[in-house]
């Protein structure tokens, strides 16, 4: 018997051993367990989001409730593929490794299983309302030339009215607003002067 002969019945032999191993040794093992995300959702209620824009009476001030997010998570159990690369071996003397790994595949898809985790704090956050009028805000006019700070109310329907925004120091083109809040001023907007015929 020749040297090559003997190789190739080695091989074969190998190859006939090592036939369907692929889904032998995915059904051996243990599954693994990992989680993966699902549905994302507002959480609770955590402030504002404040809104101003410029109306012909005035400032108009708005709110928009932000809330904390919440991640779904969602606990996987499957078994994960083994065998592969005497598997992949087997193809081009016997093509039997085809079918293994189509066996182990679609054994490894019929072996998930899925169940819910409940909801975690993620790391963003959420718009969760609609913009609504922000009256009887207490807001802070800060003009950074004149380092001159105001303090201004809104009405009942969240405005400004013109005649408290008329009197703005001299060399201002522009002033910054803040809301005025427990925890610190939050900053709203940058408004450039207009012409003294709008205000």
């Amino acid at each position: 018997m020749t040297l090559k002969n003997l190789s190739m019945m080695i091989v074969a032999a190998c190859c006939l051993w090592t036939s369907g191993c692929a889904t032998v040794l995915t059904i051996a093992y243990p599954p693994v367990e990992e989680t993966r995300k699902g549905d994302v959702r507002p959480g609770h209620q955590i402030g504002h989001h404040y809104v101003m824009t410029e109306e012909k009476d005035g400032l108009l001030l708005q709110k928009e409730p932000l809330c904390a997010q919440e991640i779904q998570v969602i606990n996987v159990k499957r078994k994960r593929l083994h065998g592969v690369i005497p598997a992949i071996i087997e193809i081009p003397f016997f093509g039997l490794g085809i079918a293994d790994l189509v066996v182990a595949g679609t054994y490894t898809r019929a072996t998930v299983e899925e169940s819910d985790g409940g909801y975690v704090k993620g790391s963003e956050v959420l718009t969760c309302g609609d913009l609504e009028f922000a009256p009887n805000e207490e807001l802070i006019l800060q003009f950074p030339v004149s380092m001159d700070v105001r303090h201004v109310t809104t009405d009942e329907k969240g405005l400004i009215p013109i005649s408290v925004l008329q009197n703005i120091p001299r060399g201002e083109t522009c002033f910054n607003v803040f809301v005025k809040l427990k925890d610190g001023p939050s900053f709203v907007k940058t408004l450039e002067k207009a012409p003294p015929s709008q205000w």
